[in-house]
């Protein structure tokens, strides 16, 4: 697929343009279709900056790789019920892998990093580099960190804690870009957000994806996306009140 896809890094070639457009002060969000968070481009734009050596697909790939097999040894270590484990396999195998490799994404570098935080804190004994490290891969996919998140601040004490880091690093990082900018960026990214938010995704999106099958049946897109919304929410409540009381069932939720 590298050799095929050539340069084209796709979805993670966005994260680099838009993180190149915002150092030399032009508003990404205006112009690309992208709408990923200002710190996430950074990010990676400020990783292929330093990097002597042009980042090629197959890296990418490998990296996404590395990081699902790196959230599989983490979850399997923790020596969970059979039956959980082995539905985490399938919902692995049945992930949509054409979009991941295909159009270059990062979410296997994203349950990395998820994982590593995880790990981190086991063995340090200290929350903060851990939130930094989910605070990095909530501004990549907030989708996908957010329940992990949820996780890992209700697991133990310290609670409020880990929240007013968790703010008090993002506000910072965020209000640092916007004064470099200079300008509205931070609110024309979060119109775009909505703006995507509000686009008919249920019908036109060609992802597999449990609310567009639903939706092929009962055809109600409002009634959908609040039910949407509604299972998520209680999702994250299950998940922040298992986390103290029994972690095997809080991580599979997240999951």
């Amino acid at each position: 697929m590298s050799f095929n896809y050539s340069l084209n890094l796709a979805d993670f070639g966005d994260y680099i343009k838009a993180g190149s457009l915002i150092t030399d002060r032009i508003n990404p969000y205006e112009q690309l279709m992208y709408a990923n968070s200002p710190i996430s481009a950074l990010f990676f734009y400020l990783v292929s900056w330093i990097l002597p050596f042009p980042i090629l697909p197959v890296m990418v790939h490998l990296l996404n790789v590395l990081g699902a097999i790196f959230f599989l040894k983490w979850y399997a270590g923790q020596k969970f019920n059979a039956l959980y484990l082995n539905l985490f396999s399938i919902t692995l195998i049945l992930g949509v892998g054409r979009a991941l490799f295909g159009n270059v994404q990062v979410t296997g570098i994203t349950l990395g990093l998820v994982a590593l935080a995880f790990t981190l804190d086991h063995k340090l004994k200290s929350s903060y580099l851990s939130l930094s490290l989910l605070l990095l891969a909530l501004e990549i996919k907030p989708q996908i960190t957010i329940p992990f998140l949820v996780l890992f601040i209700f697991q133990r004490v310290g609670v409020y804690k880990k929240i007013s880091f968790l703010f008090f690093s993002a506000f910072t990082l965020h209000a640092t870009v916007e004064l470099y900018f200079g300008s509205d960026l931070h609110f024309t990214w979060l119109e775009k957000v909505l703006r995507y938010s509000r686009n008919s995704i249920l019908q036109t999106s060609y992802e597999i994806s449990i609310w567009k099958g639903i939706n092929q049946i009962i055809d109600q897109q409002q009634f959908l996306r609040v039910i949407s919304l509604l299972s998520v929410v209680i999702t994250l409540i299950l998940v922040a009140k298992y986390s103290k009381l029994n972690p095997e069932k809080a991580l599979f939720l997240a999951l």
